[in-house]
């Protein structure tokens, strides 16, 4: 059963408890009480449980199941994040700061640094560019640094990291307005 104000009001009076009372039980504010019973205000869950425990009726999960879900897609998510900042990152420093690394892998890491965002853009075109610059060229940007704490700036200039990475952050940030006009 999914509770609403009205029914609140209506166990409580069946049970015979005053607002007051329902408050103390379940440890709540009285004016929180009457706010939920004149539907002034969404109850949360927690609140709601408490309520319910106290006036003995059964709840609908609903909203439980919706967080749990919430929460194993949002952890699903962000490992996919991690795992592609990592490939990311994998793959533009094994073509440029290789000891074999040639004028082809780094032709091929600039062409990557150019495919990549396109394809990242149209798969989250509702994506801001600002979230999507942070979402997806953070791992780049830490990789970089590590490398110039590790190697010095020189050595990561020279041989092309940075210059990949600026450059694939650029057309991350620019590349979403080619797709806005795909879309419309």
């Amino acid at each position: 059963m999914k509770l609403d104000g009205q029914q609140i009001k209506k166990y409580r009076q069946v049970k015979g408890l005053t607002q007051k009372e329902l408050a103390e039980k379940t440890q709540l504010n009285t004016r929180t009480i009457k706010r939920l019973e004149n539907e002034e205000t969404e109850p949360r869950l927690h609140t709601l449980r408490q309520i319910a425990e106290v006036l003995e009726i059964p709840i609908n999960t609903d909203e439980e199941s919706k967080s749990r879900h919430l929460f194993w897609s949002g952890l699903i998510n962000l490992v996919g994040l991690i795992l592609l900042n990592f490939g990311i990152v994998f793959i533009f420093g094994y073509l440029t700061m290789d000891s074999n690394a040639n004028m082809n892998s780094l032709f091929g890491a600039f062409l990557l640094s150019l495919i990549m965002p396109s394809v990242i853009c149209f798969f989250t075109t509702s994506l801001s560019k600002e979230k999507r610059l942070v979402k997806y060229a953070m791992g780049s940007w830490l990789y970089v640094l590590a490398f110039v704490v590790i190697h010095g700036p020189l050595v990561v200039i020279a041989k092309g990291l940075l210059f990949i990475v600026v450059f694939y952050s650029v057309s991350l940030y620019l590349s979403p307005g080619i797709f806005k006009y795909i879309d419309s």
